[in-house]
């Protein structure tokens, strides 16, 4: 009987250690582990997610800023007559008019022309830090170049109150080659290779440091490249006839 009756106690008590049995620390620690690294890559995930919404708002806002430029050229040209050249070398008035914006190729502020030719490539700033922005008790009586000025004063206090964390340039340039303005070793090249009768553009160009952009740099797709520590992007219109 006392042997029947140890039996089934050690029977119970086996029974007893099979249901209360656990994960040992090794387990736990193994679990944690993935969980991390899953909670890891998900962070990095979304980070990226983020900067490229950031770049794609960039591109979006320089764009329509580069446009609205445009528009605003549309009704501000100067009026020239168009002269042919006929087979015998001279020069004939057709009696057509043709708008123009860059003014037989000169530079804007060399003189009082009117031109929105700028070669050399030129930083955007605010309108409180510009010359060019005019005051609102003026907009009711600007002349031609006044609102050129006010034009372009405009078009930089958006791309730098849009991207404040960048360093912004840009050109209005004719160019044929269609190639990008750069930044390189903090030297910006407009790359403008064209003279009068090729197209004229709008060309823009801004630098953000690594660490404010967002992704990798080798991650990184599109109208851009690395200097050093920061990050190129560009953007550039053509201005139409």
């Amino acid at each position: 009987m006392k042997t029947s009756f140890l039996k089934y106690l050690n029977s119970h008590n086996l029974h007893l250690k099979q249901q209360q049995s656990g994960m040992t620390l090794l387990e736990v620690l193994i679990s944690m582990f993935v969980l991390a690294i899953g909670v890891l890559a998900l962070l990095a995930t979304q980070l990226r997610t983020v900067s490229s919404v950031r770049e794609a708002e960039g591109q979006t806002i320089v764009a329509q800023a580069v446009q609205n430029l445009i528009e605003g050229m549309m009704i501000n040209p100067t009026l020239s007559k168009e002269i042919s050249t006929t087979p015998e070398g001279q020069r004939k008035d057709t009696g057509r008019v043709r708008k123009r914006y860059d003014d037989n190729g000169r530079d804007l502020g060399r003189n009082r022309e009117l031109s929105y030719r700028v070669l050399i490539p030129r930083k955007a700033r605010t309108c409180e830090a510009s010359r060019w922005c005019k005051s609102e008790n003026s907009l009711t009586s600007l002349d031609k170049r006044a609102l050129l000025e006010d034009q372009l004063g405009r078009f930089e206090d958006t791309l730098v109150k849009a991207l404040p964390d960048a360093t912004i340039y840009y050109a209005v340039c004719n160019d044929s080659s269609g190639r990008d303005m750069t930044i390189t070793n903090g030297k910006v090249v407009h790359n403008c290779q064209g003279s009068n009768g090729d197209p004229l553009v709008i060309k823009v160009v801004w630098q953000t440091d690594i660490e404010s952009g967002g992704k990798n740099a080798e991650d990184r797709k599109g109208p851009l490249n690395q200097d050093g520590t920061s990050i190129v992007y560009s953007y550039q219109a053509r201005v139409g006839e």
